[in-house]
């Protein structure tokens, strides 16, 4: 086997092992929403509703670094579950950045004193998220994990 089929040959398992990596990180993503949805539900009170800004800095090969700026909810409330009060952190089982605009709409939707509902897990009553399910980054990584294995076998069947 030529070195150029060699080449190929490694190029399509990496290509398709990230994509499978992908796909498998998307499809626990999509699991773990759906236990969530199943957990308990109790009522929750938000004690606290913040934007915190975080920098991002990003390196690329040439030697350039970027710093991006994203804005993350910082929601905090308490719940019971029988006798014990508890706080709660998690948005989500997904954290998320947001641009400053969609950090504001998130903030605009749990204001400090609001009555929400909150999902927790039976077993563990210390996680806890008041947005339960799947979210629309499970799906990209499936679909993009799927593509890349499409490429790594599209790769190994040309070489």
């Amino acid at each position: 086997m030529p070195i150029n089929g060699v080449f190929l040959i490694c190029l399509a398992l990496l290509v398709g092992g990230l994509g499978i990596f992908l796909m498998v990180m998307g499809m626990l993503s999509l699991q773990q929403g759906k236990e969530a949805r199943s957990w308990k539900v109790v009522a929750g009170r938000i004690t606290r509703s913040t934007l915190e800004e975080k920098r991002v800095d990003t390196s690329y090969g040439d030697g350039l670094r970027r710093s991006e700026v994203g804005y993350q909810p910082q929601i905090e409330y308490q719940y019971r579950v029988g006798d014990e009060t508890l706080t709660g952190k998690r948005l989500s089982l997904v954290e998320k950045q947001y641009t400053q605009k969609a950090g504001q709409k998130v903030l605009e939707k749990y204001p400090i004193g609001v009555t929400v509902q909150v999902h927790y897990d039976p077993e563990n009553p210390q996680e806890a998220v008041i947005e339960a399910g799947t979210v629309l980054s499970s799906f990209i990584f499936m679909l993009g994990g799927l593509a890349l294995v499409a490429v790594g076998i599209a790769i190994a069947v040309s070489g």
